[in-house]
């Protein structure tokens, strides 16, 4: 049973419409104070996260801002929350972080679509020197967080570079920023390893993140106890519900494997266009270390995750894998492998978002918290239940 959650259209609806307005009891402060007393689960947060992303408006975008700063919270850093729009004569950051005596100066865009002067943040920087409110350059950083990151960011990351200013400036995105902080809660990380991923010697954070949430996703499906899902399958044998089997042309039956893969933005190459390149071709991709990879074959199903919206397509196989790079596809070198797909669908425009009440019918969560959090289930390609894939592609009533 999942517990009653406001949801964030209710909250904000509740709350009124956030600005940079003075007083005890302003829309900005009742919304901040809800998060502060109210979500404590990164799940949560990462909830109202993909419905910022997914409208339009400076009420989300507002929000997204705050979201952000309470996911530092829910980390450890002691935030200071920013304004919404800048005033002269003030220090316009989004957030201030801190934790002993190190600060990170929070700057939040929803998109990547306009051009941004890192002067800009590096003197928010100087002027929180000037003021004293961060002790020394070196104790400090600017971290640009993106909801939607397409071409922009490649720019951005070449102005830091080649400005010399890699060691004051990072670049992460709002998955990379809740991935950490899942980790954090489910005490996988401490917040001085967190803060310690974030001031790596590259520009972007989103390598070394990705590397932890494999980590992460082998210690949720590693354990010594079967989880109830797992014993669901393996109880279940051959029913039609979770296991659907067929027999191959070697007279031996085989069951067909259902796949959640995630796709994101890419190099400055957004997550839609990169699906509809391949599956408008017929065709999809995977590296060497996907899962299920090996085990591949026709009938197979895939639906594809666009990170921070939805589910958003599916497919079925229809070839093994072939050490064949595709040419047409955005890093053929990183995903070598090549098979045929067909019956493809497309719903972006309506994209099946995976919330709570979506969670708390899924069997991988039959033993979890579905308000819990749930970055691991779309952070790497992971087999699924025909159940689920059901849900997950609206082919279930």
């Amino acid at each position: 049973m999942v517990a009653s959650t406001i949801s964030l259209d209710q909250l904000l609806s509740l709350v009124g419409e956030l600005n940079d307005q003075a007083g005890d009891d302003t829309p900005r402060d009742r919304f901040r104070n809800f998060l502060s007393t109210s979500v404590t689960s990164v799940g949560t947060v990462r909830d109202y996260v993909e419905t910022c992303l997914g409208q339009k408006g400076d009420q989300y975008n507002r929000a997204l801002q705050d979201l952000v700063n309470h996911a530092g919270a829910l980390m450890g850093f002691d935030v200071e929350f920013g304004r919404y729009s800048g005033v002269t004569n003030q220090v316009g950051h989004d957030g201030l972080w801190r934790t002993g005596d190190f600060s990170i100066v929070i700057e939040v865009k929803t998109s990547d679509a306009f051009a941004i002067q890192t002067a800009t943040l590096l003197g928010y920087i100087n002027k929180l020197i000037d003021e004293r409110r961060i002790d020394h350059v070196d104790r400090a950083m600017g971290l640009y967080v993106f909801g939607k990151p397409e071409r922009g960011i490649s720019q951005l990351e070449a102005a830091i570079s080649h400005g010399g200013h890699a060691h004051h400036l990072r670049i992460a995105t709002v998955d990379d920023i809740l991935t950490l902080a899942e980790l954090v809660q489910q005490n996988l990380l401490s917040l001085e390893e967190a803060l310690t991923l974030l001031r790596p010697t590259g520009v972007r954070v989103g390598a070394t993140v990705q590397i932890l949430q494999r980590i992460a996703a082998g210690h949720e499906t590693v354990t010594g106890q079967l989880t109830t899902y797992q014993q669901k399958v393996e109880s279940a044998g051959n029913s039609a519900d979770s296991v659907h089997r067929r027999v191959s042309e070697t007279g031996q039956e085989e069951s067909t494997m259902y796949l959640l893969t995630p796709v994101a933005s890419d190099e400055g190459v957004g997550a839609e266009e990169i699906i509809r390149s391949l599956l408008d071709q017929g065709v999809y991709v995977f590296g060497d270390r996907t899962p299920g990879r090996t085990e591949l074959k026709p009938g197979d199903k895939i639906a594809f995750y666009e990170s921070g919206n939805g589910v958003v397509a599916c497919a079925e196989v229809a070839s093994r894998p072939e050490r064949k790079p595709v040419h047409f596809a955005k890093r053929p070198d990183k995903f070598p492998w090549s098979f045929k797909v067909r019956n493809v669908r497309y719903f972006f425009d309506d994209p099946v978002v995976i919330d709570a009440s979506v969670r708390s019918r899924l069997d991988r969560f039959a033993d979890k918290d579905p308000q819990g959090a749930w970055g691991w289930f779309v952070q790497g390609t992971r087999r699924i239940s025909q159940h689920d894939f059901r849900i997950l592609t609206r082919q279930e009533d």
